[in-house]
């Protein structure tokens, strides 16, 4: 009986091993080198490129995933890394994605845009990254290489972005859904403006970024490596020291982001400006006239902005004056307690006001009223 008992007892032992696997993790793996390796890998006539592999060792059998990798050396110093991760180590690799990764290290190694872009056969390196879902597990292949691949310009065409946020430190801190909206300037792609408290209730310096989306890592973002005018920054103090960009003087400013595409890359000149808003209209007296007399008075720190008062009764039309832009296409109004902007859209609905009266706005909040 007791000799029995062991038996099953080792049984056992040995059932709690085996459902209780250590893993373990290879140096590689093996990425096989594809039977028709030596043919041309035309990449914008082939839709997908076939690679094999023999699962990494980890002790056990696993669910595995793969992600190609390509690079124009065989080093692998620059590595591209496509976007498709493959659970079977028989993949049919997405040329498109291929293609995009070689073009993207073309571009970045020597500056090709679109139209010097060249299609001669090269060799391209090739490996695979397997990963159990930690980083820990991640395990590298060979390196094979494909001697014969004929690139394309596969990168998609570069587009002025359509919106732009502000953030920082009294901007949301960092919380992009709560980062300031840029207003479009009306039919003139990737410019946009706003017009913002820049500082504290102490009158402290505040620190700003951008980007296109609402996000600290992905779109276009960008701060201390903007183009900033001396003039702006004498204006409002800024600094780009330490990888940020200071507004040193706490004030209101009128901020301009203007964009240019140059090759494949997005350069953004920024302007501060002093915060004049102008009344137009019949309510000022006529239009297309931006002097002192039909100048906004400017609150000393966060409060609101006062219009002259009407000097006849007509549509309230309130804009700001870039150089070189016509006033309505950076035009806004108060509507129902609510400033709204013309940005890129059409005419808007109009607010009638009274002779007389002023039109008082909170940007920071963007409410306004007619009293």
């Amino acid at each position: 009986m007791f000799l029995i008992a062991t038996v099953f007892g080792l049984a056992s032992c040995d059932s709690d091993r085996n459902s209780n696997p250590t893993l373990n993790v290879p140096e590689s793996f093996v990425l096989n080198v594809p039977p028709y390796v030596t043919g041309v890998y035309d990449l914008q006539n082939t839709t997908n490129i076939l690679l094999t592999c023999s699962q990494p060792d980890y002790g056990f059998t696993a669910a595995t995933s793969y992600k190609v990798q390509v690079s124009l050396t065989k080093d692998f110093a620059k590595p591209y890394t496509l976007p498709t991760s493959y659970n079977t180590a028989k993949m049919q690799v997405i040329a498109n994605e291929f293609a995009v990764g070689v073009c993207t290290l073309m571009v970045d190694a020597n500056g090709y845009d679109e139209k010097n872009f060249p299609t001669d056969e090269l060799p391209i390196f090739v490996r695979l990254v397997a990963n159990l879902g930690s980083a820990s597990a991640a395990v590298t292949s060979n390196v094979i290489e494909l001697p014969k691949v004929k690139p394309y310009f596969a990168l998609p065409p570069m587009v002025m972005p359509t919106e732009m946020y502000l953030n920082g430190t009294v901007f949301g801190n960092g919380d992009w859904s709560k980062s300031v909206s840029m207003v479009p300037v009306w039919g003139t792609p990737g410019k946009f403006w706003a017009l913002q408290y820049f500082g504290t209730d102490k009158a402290e310096a505040v620190d700003i970024k951008f980007n296109s989306i609402k996000d600290a890592n992905e779109g276009t973002p960008f701060s201390f490596d903007a183009q900033i005018d001396d003039a702006s920054k004498a204006l409002a103090g800024i600094t780009t020291t330490n990888n940020k960009l200071t507004v040193g003087k706490p004030g209101w400013y009128i901020i301009v982001v203007t964009t240019e595409i140059v090759g494949r890359n997005y350069i953004f000149h920024l302007q501060f400006l002093e915060p004049k808003v102008y009344l137009t209209g019949d309510p000022s007296g006529g239009y297309d006239v931006f002097d002192d007399a039909r100048l906004f008075k400017v609150p000393a720190g966060l409060g609101e902005f006062e219009s002259p008062a009407f000097v006849k009764d007509g549509e309230l039309r309130i804009c700001i004056k870039l150089a070189n832009i016509d006033w309505w296409k950076t035009e806004f109004v108060v509507l129902a307690g609510k400033l709204e902007y013309r940005g890129n859209a059409g005419d808007q609905k109009r607010t009638q006001v009274a002779t007389g009266q002023k039109v008082f706005i909170n940007f920071t909040d963007a409410t306004g009223s007619v009293k």
